[in-house]
């Protein structure tokens, strides 16, 4: 983890109500890793995993995602309500 590089979005991710945290590109592809493995859907949250190696949720992703004046690849932009996988290719 560089500090002086700001704390940005690389990909999908899903937090089970365990802590456990399982990454994708999209979160349809996490989902189906939690389908073929049987993990707990319930109690899970749908967010991101960052070049820092953290889990956020959609809003603070979104908050990262502005702060570092990242694009969304969207053509109208960033959506309200929180960060999609699909902001990020």
């Amino acid at each position: 983890m560089n500090l002086s590089t700001p704390e940005i979005c690389v990909c999908a991710a899903i937090k089970l109500a365990d802590g456990q945290v399982i990454t994708g590109r999209r979160h349809h592809h996490c989902l189906a890793v939690m389908e073929a493995t049987d993990l707990p859907k319930r109690g899970s949250i749908l967010g991101f995993s960052t070049n820092w190696g953290n889990f956020v949720d959609r809003q603070e992703g979104l908050k990262l995602q502005l702060a570092a004046a990242v694009p969304s690849a969207w053509p109208t932009g960033y959506m309200p309500g929180g960060l999609t996988s699909e902001d990020l290719y």
